[in-house]
């Protein structure tokens, strides 16, 4: 059984544009504009700066629009998109010239949003635990117990009992 797709497009949708205003690259399956950044990329790993120019403006909207979620507020987003384009940057001679690059970057992404995620999460831990303590460090009158003496006080005896050997 055959199954074929008709793509129809919604009425009143018009073609994305870029936030210049520049029509978005209308390519047959992304494979011509996939391509071009594979070519971008390489060209990158060989310290081209228009080149990487040229790679940073076409990436970072996608990369934005990856990172940020309903969690993230724009600042956050921004900060994990530099982080990302930070480990792009050292892991450049990592990629495989005429490998899809999209992937790669793509896993790149994944890793600092979970990264970011991890980090947030652990700032709040923290901060709930230090509330929590203060909270109840006016009510509980807890001493810590001395350890120190107790452990000098067991090497001295050791001490003795190897003298006597």
């Amino acid at each position: 059984m055959a199954l074929s797709l008709a793509i129809v497009s919604a009425p009143g949708w018009t073609e994305p544009r870029t936030r210049e205003g520049a029509d978005v690259d209308k390519t047959s399956n992304g494979a011509v504009a996939s391509a071009e950044l594979e070519t971008l990329m390489e060209r990158y790993q060989q310290a081209d700066p228009e080149a990487t120019k040229e790679l940073v403006d076409r990436l970072s909207p996608m990369l934005l629009r990856f990172l940020a979620g309903p969690m993230q507020t724009r600042d956050q987003a921004e900060d994990m998109l530099q982080d990302c384009w930070m480990r792009i940057h050292r892991a450049r001679h990592t990629y495989r010239p005429g490998a899809p690059l999209l992937p790669w970057v793509f896993a790149i992404a994944r890793h600092a949003r979970v990264d970011a995620y991890r980090k947030r999460s652990q700032i709040t831990r923290r901060e709930l635990i230090s509330e929590d303590l203060r909270q109840l460090a006016p009510r509980a009158s807890i001493r810590p117990r001395p350890i120190m003496p107790t452990c000098g006080n067991w090497f001295k005896n050791c001490l003795k009992v190897s003298r006597t050997w």
